[in-house]
């Protein structure tokens, strides 16, 4: 969980946009093996919607669920969100 971390960026003017910069490279690559491999491009979306869903951020935004800052203590920004 990264509440502090999304509040900061949020506050900076920061987007889900910005958070991300990986290399296209990364997403379309196979490994020198004899195993079958899939490139992760086509699954990334979902993959990050996942993810945020699991550490309690909004899936399309990237921003903290209200549940996700009560728990981390921080009640007093669920209005800034």
């Amino acid at each position: 969980m990264r509440p502090e971390r999304v509040l900061f960026n949020i506050k900076h003017g920061l987007t889900v946009e910005d958070e991300v910069c990986i290399s296209p490279r990364i997403f379309n690559a196979t490994l020198n093996s004899k195993a079958p491999v899939k490139p992760v491009a086509p699954i990334r979306e979902s993959m990050v919607k996942e993810t945020r869903r699991i550490i309690g951020e909004m899936k399309n935004t990237g921003k903290p669920l209200k549940s996700t800052l009560r728990e981390a203590g921080l009640e007093e920004y669920i209005k800034d969100i």
